[in-house]
């Protein structure tokens, strides 16, 4: 199979056509299970390079890491890699769900999404978190855990850990509005809080009090500190905002993001709490608004919650969200596939929430198996260029529709801002005749206490002056019958004090009755005040219902211009990717032209450098014959200067004694007496006859000499211009070479400038690839998942379950006969002590590799806090100090480096060794001496486990 059928590279483009085929198959489709619609829906709108499926051991560490928060065992490993069924990979998935680790796991990974990591001040982590283990356990679905967690105020102990949301927030109103919006909505409208929100057009401060107004009424109560804090709210209290930038005013009363405002009316004083706000007592308003956000959020839950849900869920499985960051949905970032979305929003809605068979669908995705590693594009470059421009048009075409659709939103504000001014005199009306009736109805009930205190009183002195009276009547009785001193001196007492207590009695009374009108009148001015408030309160309600009509038609309005945003973003990133892959081709294709252009000029320069070389090489006999003439022509001219000089003296030697045999003749012609030098001239014109000879002789030598020297000369001179034009051409052909090496020099410049500017395309390629989901992503494990695992590989987790099972047998014995229902609990039990074991194990990780409480924790960092614990913490080594069955002492018993390789990466990555890291096993291993093999296989074990590979998730 050659490179371009690995993988399939396919350009849809987005007209009427395919955009109708992708939404009828977006439709509830009963035939074609989740899993396989969503395969359709991606693979329908398939741009750039897409990865194939991956292998088998990857798709193990995935899933395992995924459902159960840890890396496959070895044994899980090898009993996976050796099923030759077809569809093992579906049946890991189910095996996996059902698993009471995958409850732990799913646990954990709510609790960071609903907490992130935020517990201990009011509620504990693991209370919260076995509250989200119990309900895992018992089936219960998405839906039932929020509204128990939104409907908890502390006050109950069975739901006091749900509670944890509110209460570890410290029940703070903007806190409350900022995570509520972003868990359950799907938006971060913390920057829409004193002004529209500056970078995403649809956040607007509306949204933001609108979902304040649920939480503005509420408080953190606790009076005593010695008792827990509970959740407390007021029956008053609204949302009332003003921009910053603007000074535009608003009140928004309780609505979800994309949702509408809740019909609310005014409530009368005397109607609004259950239990009256007093000092250290709790109120409970008639109507609580925590009640209707737990409610209306669950009991007919928007299209906004079920795919922001669905969406968080896709995101814990795949890494990323369809939308990505999870809690910035928005027209300016949609969905890379709004249809999708929607499915699976639908989806997880039709399920009834049901969690793990949500996330057991995307597992057998083939969107979910697909590979890591995206294969090099190759797609045809006048297809891409063709659909490149017609998407540029469409991008245009949705781009101007939603600026157009922007365009009415404002005189749609303006409506709104109108209704809002003409309601604000009958609102400032009613707060006032609310207000007149709440302190009526203040002083209607201190009038009704005072009654009620005088009442009690007048009871009291009433029994008195009964009694005394009866004393009176029978002591009189008695004293008349008996005649008794005594008894009419006590008669006469008990008759004084009778009048006393009468006289009291009769000032009681008057005072009660002026107490009792004062409380009626007071009665009748809080019923003048009530139906006051009422009348404000029903002249203000259609005003209210046209405020609400108003901002209605502006929502939808906003709906109506974020689906052309979303519409024209989605176009816009297609025209990224395409324009990418465009550049990426035409990138790729001057490096070719570069790479065959320095080809070329390697190939001259080779060229040129041997035939340099030949010239090098002819120049040295040139050379050396240049130098024998040299020193031929030197030494024939030294030959030539002795001959000349010879020469010169001989034709001296020779006129010397030419001229004194004529100097002899002129002195005998003119002197006679000197005829005796006669017989000296035969001698002298004898040796002048011998110079001659000489003379002549070597005037014959000398030209004969200088016949030699011109022709040494000449070809001096010939091999002089010979070696010249050998240099001449030497130098021309470095001369060229050099240009040439310096032209190659630019050339592979621009080659490497040519080819950094392909990989930043090709990264674009790739990034815009993988929010596409044609490959998975590499995610940075959490502290959880890079614990549990370390522990895994090292073999210490199962060293730390078995300690704490057995401890719990030895403690508490299971029963001889258990029931079923006994021997499910004692399952619990031990699951319980085994996973608290692990969970005190990595509780370090936690610390170490975990982000702040409240902050995001998906991304990854890295600290020198981390680097030391790995490199010089005692936990790590001691788990990879050999003992019993771990790791380290499985390695040791391996006799040939193959085995101890093929057990390791099967232990630690969870594949096996490749050739190449089996022989680098091998030979670090034959390196060490046989006493330091220990110390050599805990190296090779760290290197691995401290390893990119193993610290993400691919």
């Amino acid at each position: 199979m050659n490179g371009r059928s690995r993988f399939l590279w396919m350009i849809v483009t987005c007209c009427a056509t395919s955009t109708t085929l992708v939404s009828s198959s977006s439709r509830a489709d009963k035939t074609h299970s989740l899993r396989e619609r969503i395969d359709r829906l991606v693979e329908s709108r398939r741009i750039g390079p897409v990865a194939e499926r991956c292998d088998d051991p990857t798709f193990a560490r995935r899933v395992y890491l995924d459902l159960l928060g840890r890396i496959p065992t070895l044994e899980e490993t090898k009993e996976f890699l050796s099923d030759p069924a077809a569809d093992k990979r579906e049946r890991l998935v189910d095996r996996l769900l059902d698993s009471p680790e995958c409850d732990r796991h799913l646990a954990v990974q709510l609790d960071l999404l609903l907490m992130e990591r935020r517990g201990g001040k009011h509620v504990k982590s693991k209370d919260f978190r076995s509250f989200l283990l119990e309900s895992l356990r018992d089936d219960r679905s998405y839906l039932d855990i929020v509204r128990t967690i939104l409907a908890a105020d502390g006050t109950d102990e069975k739901t006091r850990a749900a509670a944890a949301f509110y209460l570890e927030r410290d029940v703070e109103p903007h806190a409350l509005t900022r995570d509520v919006g972003r868990i359950f909505f799907g938006v971060d409208l913390q920057c829409a809080q004193c002004h529209n929100h500056p970078l995403v057009d649809d956040y607007h401060q509306s949204d933001y009090y609108g979902l304040h107004a649920y939480f503005v009424r509420a408080s953190l109560f606790r009076p005593n500190r010695k008792k827990p804090a509970v959740i407390a709210e007021r029956a008053t209290g609204e949302s009332d905002f003003r921009s910053v930038f603007t000074d535009r005013t608003g009140r928004s009363g309780p609505r979800f993001p994309g949702g509408s405002e809740s019909a609310e009316t005014s409530r009368r004083p005397q109607d609004r709490y259950r239990v009256e706000p007093a000092k250290n007592v709790r109120p409970i308003p008639q109507v609580s608004r925590l009640s209707q956000l737990a409610e209306s959020l669950t009991a007919g839950p928007s299209t906004e919650f079920n795919r922001t849900a669905a969406n968080r869920l896709w995101a814990m499985l795949f890494g990323r969200g369809l939308v990505d960051p999870v809690d910035l949905h928005h027209s300016r970032n949609p969905a890379c596939y709004p249809k999708l979305l929607e499915l699976i929003g639908a989806e997880f809605a039709n399920s009834g929430y049901d969690i793990k068979g949500f996330l057991g669908e995307l597992a057998k995705s083939r969107v979910y198996q697909r590979s890591f590693q995206i294969p090099t594009a190759q797609p045809n470059p006048s297809l891409i260029a063709n659909e490149l421009e017609a998407a540029k048009r469409r991008a245009k075409e949705l781009s101007e529709k939603a600026e157009q659709a922007d365009a009415g939103l404002a005189a749609l504000v303006d409506k709104l801002d109108e209704a809002l001014a003409a309601a604000e005199p009958l609102r400032k009306s009613e707060l006032e005749k609310l207000n007149q009736a709440a302190d009526s109805l203040k002083k209607r009930d201190a009038a009704n206490a005072k009654v009620a205190s005088r009442k009690k009183e007048f009871d009291g002195q009433e029994t008195k002056v009964k009694l005394i009276q009866d004393a009176v009547t029978t002591t009189k009785a008695a004293s008349e019958a008996i005649k008794d001193p005594e008894l009419s001196a006590a008669l006469s007492t008990l008759q004084k004090k009778a009048a006393d207590f009468g006289k009291r009695l009769e000032e009681i009374k008057k005072a009660r009755d002026k107490e009792q009108a004062a409380a009626e009148t007071a009665e009748s001015t809080l019923r003048a005040h009530t139906q006051e408030a009422d009348k404000a309160i029903a002249a203000r309600k259609p005003l209210e219902a046209a405020i609400r009509a108003e901002r209605a038609k502006l929502l939808e309005a906003r709906e109506k211009a974020a689906e052309w945003w979303t519409k024209s973003t989605n176009a816009q990133r297609e025209v990224r990717l395409l324009q990418a892959v465009v550049d990426f081709e035409q990138a790729r294709g001057e490096i070719v032209a570069s790479q065959r252009a320095i080809a070329a000029s390697e190939a001259r320069i080779v060229k040129q450098e041997a035939a340099m070389t030949a010239v090098r090489t002819s120049l040295n006999p040139l050379e050396a014959k240049r130098h024998e003439s040299q020193a031929e022509v030197e030494k024939l001219r030294k030959q030539h200067d002795r001959l000349s000089a010879e020469h010169r003296a001989a034709k001296k030697h020779h006129h010397d004694l030419a001229a004194a045999i004529d100097q002899v003749a002129h002195v005998r012609e003119k002197n006679g007496d000197l005829e005796h030098l006669a017989d000296a001239v035969p001698l002298l014109q004898t040796g002048l006859a011998k110079l001659t000879a000489n003379v002549d002789r070597r005037t014959k030598a000398l030209a004969a000499h200088e016949r030699l020297l011109r022709a040494a000369s000449a070809t001096l001179q010939k091999r002089e211009a010979a070696w010249k034009q050998a240099r001449q051409q030497l130098a021309t052909m470095e001369a060229s070479v050099t240009k040439e090496i310096d032209a190659l020099a630019r050339k592979r410049t621009s080659l490497a400038s040519q080819q950094s500017t392909a990989e930043t395309h090709w990264n674009a390629v790739i990034d815009q690839s993988v929010r596409r989901f044609n490959a998975c992503d590499s995610t940075p494990l959490t502290p959880e998942q890079f614990a549990t695992s370390i522990l895994v590989a090292t073999g210490q987790y199962d060293v730390l379950r078995k300690a704490a099972i057995t401890k719990l047998d030895n403690e508490s014995p299971a029963p001889e006969k258990p029931s079923a229902g006994q021997r499910d609990e004692r399952d619990r039990k031990l699951e319980k002590a085994a996973s608290d074991a692990v969970d005190s194990a990595i509780s370090t990780f936690v610390r170490l590799y975990g982000a702040e409480p409240g902050q995001l924790q998906s991304q990854f960092f890295a600290t020198a806090e981390q680097s030391l614990f790995l490199s010089n913490g005692t936990v790590l080594q001691s788990w990879l100090a050999p003992t019993g069955d771990n790791l380290t002492a499985r390695l040791l018993n391996q006799k040939r480096s193959e085995d101890v390789a093929t057990e390791l990466y099967l232990s630690v990555l969870s594949r096996p060794a490749t050739k190449g890291e089996a022989e680098d096993v091998g030979r670090y291993l034959e390196s060490r001496p046989e006493k330091e093999r220990s110390a050599a296989i805990q190296e090779l074990c760290w290197g691995l486990l401290t390893s990119s590979e193993f610290r993400f998730r691919h």
